[in-house]
């Protein structure tokens, strides 16, 4: 069985704490998800350090779950938010307007489809 939409929210006030915490939560979540029978896709499954837009040195421990490396990503979906490591909308910003635009040409043609039905229904009586 697979555990779907597992997420962990890890904090530190330097990256040494930090890399300490993330092995020992590791550690226990390997064994409790030993325990259930579950097992993770490496493919899906991603670490984001959030920071500062003006935060350059952002720090990104090495991060291994079950003798899997787990790779770092800029940028991820959750929840239908697009999120960023720099804590800025502008990704899920520039998304919502594609398919807000998308869902407005949807609504014109089907408008357009309406409106020649009646045209075309009234021409017949």
């Amino acid at each position: 069985m697979f555990a779907d939409d597992t997420n962990l929210q890890l904090e530190a006030t330097n990256a040494l704490t930090l890399t300490d915490i993330i092995k020992e939560v590791m550690q226990q979540l390997s064994s409790w998800f030993r325990l259930n029978k579950l097992v993770i896709n490496p493919d899906k499954t991603i670490a984001m350090s959030f920071h500062a837009p003006q935060n350059k040195n952002n720090p990104t421990p090495r991060i291994i779950f079950q003798d899997m490396i787990i790779k770092y990503k800029n940028e991820t979906r959750f929840l239908g938010i697009h999120l960023t490591d720099d804590v800025k909308w502008d990704v899920h910003v520039k998304y919502v307007c594609n398919i807000s635009l998308l869902y407005r040409a949807i609504l014109n043609i089907i408008l357009n489809i309406q409106l020649i039905a009646q045209c075309f229904i009234i021409k017949i009586h």
